[in-house]
């Protein structure tokens, strides 16, 4: 007999029309363990539900982070669960760099999902000759190029706190009311 656990989950926000799915899928593992207390309530049908926090947090350890090749300002724009468009999504980065006065050969893009998050990055991509942009992929095989004294731009929450974990400093942007 095999066991299925989910951990460190966050199930909310999740459409009206989605929850007795997501209460049927959680009814299937035998250990829930949520992030916070609205995930707890959509689980609550699921048996025995624990809330132990985010488990993205555990372990965190220098080698998680990359020493070489890092830009001074980092960016990762997600395109997923928004509530504007790409597009505006895009317009608001390259206004906030231009008002930051960042120059493109500072940037660095980080891909936290592939492919969700370079779709921001593709359209502006053009406007930052010199930018780097950092796939998903090469995070996993060298680390995350966060560092101190780094500024960030994030809707990624792991992201955005991963980098803070290590000294980097930013702008954690609010892109879906569901969260906030």
């Amino acid at each position: 007999v095999m066991r299925a656990v989910m951990t460190g989950q966050g199930l909310w926000p999740v459409a009206d029309e989605a929850q007795p799915l997501l209460r049927n899928l959680a009814s299937q593992f035998s250990v829930v363990d949520v992030r916070d207390e609205p995930s707890a309530e959509l689980a609550g049908g699921a048996g025995q539900v624990s809330m132990t926090g985010d488990d993205m947090f555990f372990g965190i350890e220098p080698d998680l982070y990359r020493t070489d090749d890092l830009r001074e300002v980092m960016i990762c724009l997600q395109s997923d669960l928004l509530d504007v468009t790409v597009p505006a999504l895009a317009g608001f980065l390259l206004d906030t760099l231009r008002e930051w006065d960042v120059h493109p050969e500072q940037v660095g893009v980080v891909e936290g999902i592939p492919r969700v998050d370079r779709e921001v990055f593709a359209l502006v991509e053009h406007d930052l000759p010199g930018a780097r942009f950092y796939p998903f992929s090469e995070i996993i095989d060298s680390g995350l190029p966060a560092a101190a004294g780094q500024r960030w731009l994030s809707t990624r929450f792991h992201m955005h706190l991963m980098a803070a974990a290590n000294g980097a400093h930013g702008v954690a942007v609010s892109i879906n009311s569901g969260y906030d």
